[in-house]
């Protein structure tokens, strides 16, 4: 009955995309509504069929199993390909009914709207229906362990709301002729939402990585990270923009926003790259997703061809800002284009953290110099305690990285201070740089240890007192564990192995120790042959502090004031 019913009402979503080329506003709106109600519909029966669990269908077989936490099975839904599309498609369409119904008749055209659904429907439905009747046996696969976590439940939805909000300045530019007012105060508030929940998401989405892949690490410079952080750029672009109401970056950031979500999604979602996030792979999609968003791209551009070309003047130090966070979405689209499309071609390109560190290194110095150009602080008084700390700091012997770090504190507690003394302002470039900082102390001061040792065993490292004090197993429904209890410095952690036999699958629990700047991370390894245990230990430092910086980021974007329509 769910089968049956998904597919009905998918197919009706897809079937009333054709009255919206009706020139009545009135008729075309109302049929906008029936189209969200049906995909809202088909997406609730897909939750009710994980729910139930239901075998017939093939999509919640592939990614749930009846032993699994109800939460889980939930958010098992975008697990996978098809019921990831069918949220993202779903989100989207809910954005669109939002500004349709607030910006009223004329704001957007909603024959072009059904043009873009009705190409992203079509992958869903012809390629990717996640409505398919099972045809194996009737057994459940289960999802995958990584994702049986607290995260799964939020950051996959916050990052596609995120995404797909750019549908909003999109649909707005090759809508309008002019930007008007009533134009410009949605897109502002499209990009200021959209802003807000992807910082949110991605900082969500670090926190998870950090407990649970076990890398020891908040940023792995992993590639599907990198295509998180290209509709971020954009968004942030697309802000600046808005608020310097410079038309011809507003259209061409609206037009490119929505394109590079669209790439970074299928490149995410097709697992055609080699990522710790890849957990399946489906070229049909990614080709499709390729072919679709270039032809969409390319009618954007001539539906604004004499608009985009326009010579518009841009200077200060909004004119520094786009060319750093263009450089960078350059440099990350490429490096996520680059290596596929060479592997096609049969030459491997493997892209490590070191050469994105020594990269971005250069874009974060050019980020740093356009926002102090537009913050004004005093540079007399900066250039006089660089200068003081660096002659203190040469004068008692102190190591260099010492002084840099001790550079950063300081930065960090003059920014915040003259934050207060300007009564509240810039609160958002304040956490940015703020993260910045502790992104440097965190590379400066971090650092980490392999050890193996037996029961009972101890061992010093670092002027750290080790001791693994004992190793025990135990059992549930869905896994079995082997657990180490480890003594570091007296203090108790609890690494842990959960080999789950349903997914033939080890996942490594990691144990955290916080104090107020740093924390011990702790990953167990495996057995070797002698039956000691091997174990990553990882001085983390300033980690809080950076998701923290991201936050007051976030905070600043959405408590400003959008200006009235």
């Amino acid at each position: 009955m769910i089968l049956e019913l998904g597919k009905l009402t998918l197919l009706l979503s897809y079937v009333l995309l054709a009255p919206l080329g009706i020139r009545d506003s009135q008729y075309s709106q109302r049929a906008l509504y029936l189209h969200w109600g049906c995909l809202v519909v088909s997406i609730l029966l897909l939750f009710v069929g994980f729910v139930v669990s239901d075998v017939s269908i093939a999509y919640v077989a592939q990614h749930s199993d009846p032993s699994m936490p109800l939460h889980y099975r939930i958010s098992a839904l975008w697990g996978g390909h098809s019921g990831s599309l069918l949220l993202m498609l779903v989100t989207l369409a809910s954005w669109v009914v939002w500004a349709a119904r607030g910006g009223g008749d004329g704001m957007l055209c909603l024959r072009r709207y059904a043009v873009v659904m009705g190409g992203l429907l079509s992958i869903l439905v012809f390629l990717n229906n996640p409505f398919l009747t099972n045809q194996g046996s009737a057994s459940f696969l289960g999802l995958n362990p990584l994702l049986q976590d607290f995260g799964m439940m939020i950051h996959p939805p916050l990052l596609y709301m995120g995404y797909v909000a750019s549908i909003l300045p999109f649909l707005i530019i090759i809508s309008r002729q002019k930007l008007d007012a009533l134009g410009l105060y949605w897109i502002e508030l499209s990009s200021k939402y959209a802003l807000g929940i992807l910082t949110f998401g991605i900082i969500l989405g670090s926190w998870w990585a950090y407990r649970i892949l076990g890398w020891g690490g908040y940023w792995a410079w992993d590639p599907v990270e990198n295509a998180s952080l290209l509709p971020w750029l954009l968004q942030l672009a697309l802000f600046h923009a808005v608020i310097a109401k410079h038309h011809v970056m507003i259209r061409w950031l609206s037009l490119l926003g929505f394109s590079v979500t669209m790439i970074a999604t299928g490149l995410i979602r097709s697992g055609s790259m080699v990522s710790v996030h890849s957990f399946m792979s489906n070229d049909k999609m990614l080709y499709a997703f390729g072919l679709f968003v270039v032809l969409l791209l390319i009618w954007g551009i001539y539906q604004r061809r004499q608009d985009l070309l326009s010579k518009e003047v841009l200077r200060g130090p909004i004119y520094y800002h786009y060319w750093v966070v263009l450089t960078a979405a350059g440099f990350l689209l490429l490096t996520l284009l680059l290596p596929p499309i060479l592997e096609f071609y049969g030459v491997p390109l493997v892209l490590n953290e070191m050469f994105f560190v020594k990269v971005m290194r250069f874009v974060a110095i050019g980020a740093v110099v356009s926002l102090g150009h537009y913050l004004r602080p005093n540079y007399r008084y900066a250039l006089g305690g660089v200068l003081l700390i660096g002659l203190i700091g040469y004068g008692y012997q102190v190591p260099f990285e010492e002084i840099v770090v001790l550079l950063i504190l300081c930065s960090i507690v003059a920014l915040l201070s003259w934050y207060g003394y300007k009564r509240y302002r810039n609160l958002a470039h304040i956490g940015f740089l703020s993260m910045l900082g502790f992104i440097c102390l965190n590379h400066l001061q971090s650092n980490s240890f392999d050890i193996v040792l037996a029961e009972g065993e101890s061992q010093v490292l670092d002027n750290h007192q080790i001791q693994l004090v004992k190793v025990k197993d135990s059992k549930t429904i869905q896994y079995v564990e082997k657990q180490a209890v480890l003594l570091v410095d007296g203090e108790r952690l609890r690494p842990a192995i959960r080999y789950f036999p349903l997914n033939d699958m080890a996942v490594a629990i990691s144990d955290i120790k916080l104090y107020f700047h740093w924390e011990w991370y702790v990953v167990m390894g495996a057995v070797t042959e002698e039956g000691r245990l091997s174990m990553s230990l990882h001085k983390q430092y300033w980690v809080r502090w950076i998701w923290l910086s991201g936050l007051v980021m976030l905070f600043g974007v959405i408590s400003r004031r959008s200006k009235d329509k």
